[in-house]
This record gives structure tokens, sequence and C-alpha cells, in this order.
């Protein structure tokens, strides 16, 4: 009888502690959104892994300038290739961004972000730069564990760590449905506008779909393989200070696709009138 009785006594103290670490978890999420929300402004120094098709890889850091509304931002790379800036504006050049290449053809170009040039090497187009995107990938997960009934099973709390100087909460995420689906392509969409109505990474589509040779290479009504949601797992350092993901790894059933490190973080900086206008005085255009 004492036996069972503590059997009993553990168990129920077991499934008490899985649901406090649930909520927790729930907590510091909403934190999370309710700070990125906030976070209008910022300066950080990007740090990046992506996987492409062929079983290459590309390693990236720059320089990034930041406001959210209006959305504008100014880019300047670090490495591979140094001093390459970009600056995009929302509503202005066309949807283009303003380019200096710091090398040929020795003046400022206009291109569009989603388009190969830009695209060659990388993931994401320049508008997905801060916390925004993430943040709905995030919402997405949530609701979809929720409608599963299996918020527990999917977001956990590991403990902390030390990333960048900065005490951080250990998230992860791990998606038991994550698959590949069949989506038919919309009138208006290319790759990236697709990934963006269904929440995933535009890359495992393109990875996918070996006919598709850019983003903007499909046709309505086409049918492609999408993955069912954006990584099958996902590892966030959230900053205790900031309650901001300043590191993120994302998994799918092949390893690591995206890695992103926000170093140097300053979040809601002021900026003089003239930032993010080619004019200004700090800039190489």
């Amino acid at each position: 009888m004492l036996k069972r009785t503590l059997l009993f006594s553990i168990l129920m103290l077991s499934l008490a502690y899985t649901g406090v670490k649930a909520q927790d978890a729930r907590s510091i999420l909403h934190q999370v959104f309710d700070q990125i929300d906030r976070a209008q402004t910022m300066t950080y120094t990007l740090s990046q892994f992506e996987r492409l098709k062929g079983g290459k890889e590309t390693y990236a850091k720059t320089a990034v300038r930041l406001q959210v509304s209006p959305y504008k931002l100014y880019l300047k790379t670090i490495s591979p290739d140094e001093g390459i800036e970009v600056l995009w504006r929302e509503g202005v050049y066309g949807g283009k961004a303003f380019i200096n290449p710091n090398g040929f053809p020795y003046m400022n170009v206009k291109l569009d972000p989603v388009g190969a040039t830009m695209l060659d090497g990388q993931h994401n187009p320049v508008m997905n730069s801060g916390f925004t995107i993430f943040k709905d990938i995030l919402q997405d997960a949530e609701r979809k564990a929720d409608g599963q009934g299996g918020f527990d099973q999917v977001f956990s709390l590991n403990g902390s760590t030390t990333f960048d100087g900065k005490e951080c909460y250990v998230m992860e995420l791990s998606d038991p449905t994550f698959d590949y689906t069949s989506a038919t392509v919309k009138a208006g969409e290319n790759v990236y506008t697709m990934s963006l109505r269904l929440k995933v990474c535009p890359y495992l589509i393109m990875e996918k779909n070996s006919s598709v040779s850019d983003y903007y290479d499909v046709s309505a009504g086409q049918s492609l393989r999408v993955p069912t949601s954006y990584a099958s797992y996902t590892k966030i350092y959230i900053d205790k200070s900031t309650m901001l993901p300043i590191k993120m790894e994302l998994s799918d059933e092949r390893g690591l696709f995206e890695k992103y490190d926000f170093l140097d973080l300053v979040v809601n900086p002021g900026f003089p009138a003239d930032e993010f206008t080619e004019d200004c005085p700090r800039y190489g255009f």
C-alpha cells in the first residue's frame, strides 16, 4: 500500500512539473511576441549559415540597421564580400533594393530583392530582416500545436545558457507532424509569397521542387511539394534582458538548414533624420 501511494505521489508530481514547464514555455513565448512588437528600431550584426542545393553551404556576416514601421533597412556586408551596401525602404524604388556593389559595375544599381541575382546563395530576401517573420512562424507553430492539443509536446524550455555575453533561455520546438504535402500556386504568387502564405521556408520549397530554378519560376495552378511547417526542429536562444530571440537553429529531416545569430543587438536606438537615405554621409552610395 505504501509503495503504491509513493508511486502515485511521484506520478502526480511528475505531471504537475510537466504542466508548469509547458506553461512556462508559453509564458516566455508570449513575452517574446510582446517584445518583438515593441522593438521598432534595431541594430545588430547578423551571422548566418544556410544550406543550399547540391550539398553546398553558405556563411555570411552582415551589419544591419532597421526600422520596422514604415519598414526601412540598411545592410552592409562584412563577409564573404565586404562592403556591399543595400538600402530597402517600403514604398520606395518600386519595391527594389538600392545597392552599392562596392565593385563591378562600379555604380549604384536597383535590383529586385526576390530576384535570382539578390537571392543567389541565400534563402531569404532582405525584407525578412529583423524578427517579425520569425514571430509569424512561431505563432503558426503555437496555433498548430494547440489545434492538436499538444503544446507541451512541441514547445519546451531546456535550461539557460550564455550567448554573445547574454544570459538566455533555451527554447526548443519539435514538430512531430513535420512532413511534405502538395500545395497549389495561387494567381500572382511566387515561391517567396507562397512561403509567407503557408508560413514555411522558401528554400525548402525550392529544394523539394528541382524543376523550379528561382523564386519566380512558378505559375498559377502549379502543384508543388511544400513542407507542412517551417522546420521539424528549432532551437532558440532568448535573451533574458530583452526577451528577444538572438540565436535560431532550424532543422528538417536532413539536419540543420538555417542558423541565424543576432550579435551586438541594440533595441530601439534613435536614428538621425538622414538614416535610410541614399544621401546619408555615413553610407557609401
